[in-house]
């Protein structure tokens, strides 16, 4: 029997579909309790905004009814279990926010005034829509890009303002709504009440007149110390780490200035050493790269390193006619490393430990008397391979003109490469002939 394909939560056009709607949703949150404090009917535009909401959310509950579902990060693709999943969380949400109230309450229908303000309450059950809200901000702290500060900042933002708005409507409807265009000074007055309230610097001009906006005061106030608390306990800290990169930068510069005067190393030397620290900085935001890849399980450390490595590795003419199997088994091995203008990577005479591949910057190949440039090297050489395939001492040295990334293939990974891949030997056999030859034609 043919099994009809769930579409994959993470669809380009779902996402777009769920941004709509979270959109829609803010939009109730913000309208409704209006509706419902200053009894206007809904005409015109609006009538057709509701209308517009409802099919959008009727839309979402067939979307989810045949939409796979992730459950502790594994993806659900069986139709009956994915729909039972939906059933059991998220569909009553859905199913009610999806009831047309709006329509009942309309002015279209006549009915009692006691039906129709019951069903604008009855409208209040949208906005247990706005959990899923809540569940997208968690969803940011630990899938997406942006800082989980910065994150945590704007949806706090969000709650506090929407919480205002909210004890606003409720402070008019405890007072004579107006719905003349004076609703509108009534509405700034309400909020700027709210605000001063909650943070706890009411001025006194705006005083509760009946009994049941005193109580109403005593609990915006209890709420305000709550946020006040929240504040003043945890956006300083958020404030503070907003920039987690640079605020460890600061505290390897700091560090390092105690061990310097600690161990009273020469000042060339302490500049080369804040130079390189500084150059890790601005070209990887002083992040260590080797120590987040071996935190990873193979298999994802594979592909992530494929991803990473790529580019250097199709770069290198000797490997751009290499199997996808030998380009995989090169990226997952290759170390990265910098070195500083002057440094020597490799040099004459020494045991031959590794190969380098030249990722950025420029290096240049030295004659044997190391001074004499013999080749200026770019983005995309290697070298250090002769030295591994003959098990010789290095032939030449090589210098760093610049700020020089590199990678770096060890002779235990090199030697397993060219057991693995008969082409890989062939065509390394083949580089080191030409390279040899060149050099004699030279001579």
């Amino acid at each position: 029997m043919l099994v009809r394909r769930l579409i994959r939560p993470d669809h380009r056009y779902v996402q777009l579909f769920e941004a709509l709607v979270n959109l829609l949703i803010v939009y109730s949150a913000i309208e409704i309790p209006l509706r419902i404090t200053f009894h206007y009917d809904v005409t015109g535009w609006l009538w057709w905004a509701d209308i517009f909401v409802l099919i959008v959310f009727a839309a979402d509950i067939l979307l989810r009814f045949n939409m796979a579902v992730e459950v502790n990060n594994v993806l659900i693709t069986n139709p009956r279990q994915a729909r039972r999943r939906y059933l059991r969380t998220w569909f009553v949400v859905d199913f009610l926010a999806v009831l047309p109230f709006e329509l009942l309450s309309g002015g279209a229908l006549t009915l009692s005034h006691r039906f129709v303000r019951l069903a604008r309450l009855l409208r209040l059950a949208r906005l247990i829509k706005l959990a899923k809200i809540h569940r997208i901000s968690r969803d940011w702290h630990t899938n997406r890009v942006l800082n989980q500060s910065i994150v945590r900042l704007i949806f706090f933002g969000f709650w506090i303002a929407l919480l205002a708005h909210w004890l606003a409507c409720g402070w008019i409807g405890l007072s004579e709504p107006d719905t003349s265009l004076a609703s509108h000074f009534q509405y700034a007055d309400a909020a700027y009440w709210v605000v001063t309230t909650m943070t706890t610097v009411g001025y006194g001009d705006i005083i509760p007149a009946s009994y049941p906006q005193k109580f109403y005061t005593m609990f915006v106030m209890i709420v305000g110390v709550g946020v006040y608390g929240y504040v003043i306990g945890n956006v300083s800290t958020l404030l503070a780490n907003t920039d987690m990169a640079k605020i460890n930068y600061v505290n390897k510069i700091e560090e390092l200035n105690t061990f310097f005067q600690d161990r009273q190393l020469p000042g060339p030397l302490q500049n080369k050493i804040k130079h390189y620290y500084n150059y890790i900085w601005q070209s990887r935001l002083g992040r260590d790269e080797g120590r987040i890849m071996e935190d990873l399980p193979p298999p994802l450390r594979t592909e992530v390193a494929l991803y990473l490595n790529r580019d250097i590795i199709c770069a290198v003419p000797l490997f751009r006619t290499a199997s996808p199997q030998l380009v995989r088994h090169l990226a997952s091995r290759l170390r990265p490393a910098v070195f500083m203008p002057g440094d020597l990577i490799i040099q004459a005479g020494e045991a031959a430990e590794e190969m380098f591949f030249l990722s950025r910057g420029e290096a240049e190949v030295l004659e044997i008397d190391a001074h004499t440039i013999k080749q200026i090297l770019g983005k995309g050489s290697y070298f250090g391979e002769t030295a591994l395939v003959t098990n010789e001492p290095r032939s030449a040295t090589v210098r760093a003109r610049t700020y020089c990334d590199v990678y770096s293939l060890s002779r235990s990974m090199f030697d397993e490469a060219l057991e693995r891949y008969p082409d890989f030997r062939k065509e390394i056999e083949r580089t080191i002939a030409r390279r040899q030859k060149r050099e004699n034609k030279i001579q």
